[in-house]
């Protein structure tokens, strides 16, 4: 039941689902290749993260369109300089037509709408603020989930190296109840005993396997790479 559930939850952290077919055993090692090398390094993760993010990515750009609609109502308290220009030709006969041409210089100054520029002002404040706000909040929680993801990988292997050295004795104790039963000084159910607990530490390596595989997905994505299977 524990490698089941071990192998579902790996297939919802690569985004399948539940019932594709999958490797009863991965390889040991690294089961899990990404679409670029990730950084070992916590900081330089986080900063890996930070950059490739694509969610962080839309926060700032929405930050962005925040800033230039606040810097936008700024400028409407500014005076606006306006040139106009005109040219044409006037006359009641094609052969008396004058050349005519005129030239408009206009000043606008924003006298008469305070109250509505410092609406939209404030309205524009607010939102820049909230987007700025959600784009650290963001970065902050990425920051969390690239940390956490690291730290479960980092005791994931652990946990990989105990079941694989937990098999390697299995196996020898296999092998000296064998060699004690046929030396006549040991019974078939130490033989027995030995193959069952065996066996539970090969479930155990597939498990801690399967578990090391889904925090290296999860550690990806959380760093914004795609993964797959080896």
């Amino acid at each position: 039941n524990e490698a089941a559930r071990a192998r579902i939850d790996l297939m919802l952290a690569l985004g399948l689902a539940p019932g594709t077919p999958l490797a009863a055993e991965l390889p040991p090692g690294d089961p899990v290749s990404t679409s670029e090398p990730l950084p070992a390094d916590a900081e330089a993760a986080v900063a890996f993260a930070l950059e490739r993010r694509g969610d962080l990515r839309a926060e700032a750009a929405r930050r962005l369109h925040a800033r230039a609609e606040h810097a936008s109502v700024r400028m409407e308290r500014l005076p606006r300089l306006e040139v106009v220009a005109d040219y044409g030709f006037n006359g009641p006969r094609v052969d008396e037509m004058l050349r005519t041409q005129t030239v408009n210089l206009q000043l606008s100054l924003p006298l008469l709408d305070g109250l509505r520029h410092e609406g939209r002002r404030t309205e524009r404040t607010v939102a820049l603020r909230e987007a700025e706000l959600r784009e650290a909040e963001l970065a902050r929680l990425i920051e969390a989930e690239v940390r956490r993801a690291l730290l479960d990988v980092a005791s994931a292997r652990e946990q990989e190296e105990s079941a694989e050295a937990q098999l390697r004795l299995a196996h020898e104790e296999v092998a000296q109840a064998r060699r004690a039963y046929g030396m006549g000084v040991g019974s078939s159910l130490e033989v027995v005993s030995a193959q069952v607990s065996l066996g539970q530490a090969e479930d155990a390596v597939i498990d801690a396997r399967f578990a090391l595989a889904r925090a290296q997905v999860e550690r990806a994505s959380a760093m914004g790479v795609a993964t797959t299977l080896r």
